[in-house]
């Protein structure tokens, strides 16, 4: 049922590997084959750069920081920690115990 609601619909997906007897290749087309469980709908009023960033963002920040935890590590370094990603990052962080050391390109 969820499927059929995302026909015609604009959505973000993560690239599955393959399906069925489909070789998808790469994510970086204007069409290509996933699984509807690996997509999230994009509501209309956002451009191509703010759905870019809707998930891959907050999901890249989520793995990054269970790899630390993995690691059992007690501090990490994120760079470019005064971008939206880095940002994430550091509170993920923080909520975990685990001391982010900060490094960023400018001093504004």
């Amino acid at each position: 049922m969820i499927a059929k609601y995302l026909v015609g619909k604009r959505v973000g997906f993560i690239k599955q590997p393959e399906i069925g007897s489909y070789k998808v290749g790469g994510a970086y087309a204007d069409y290509m084959v996933t699984d509807y469980k690996s997509c999230i709908p994009i509501p209309e009023d956002f451009n191509f750069d703010q759905s870019a960033s809707f998930f891959v963002n907050p999901l890249t920040a989520v793995c990054m920081v269970e790899r630390v935890k993995t690691l059992n590590s007690k501090c990490c370094i994120v760079t470019a920690a005064a971008s939206q990603i880095g940002g994430m990052i550091i509170k993920l962080l923080l909520r975990n115990g685990i001391t982010p050391i900060m490094t960023v390109r400018r001093e504004e």
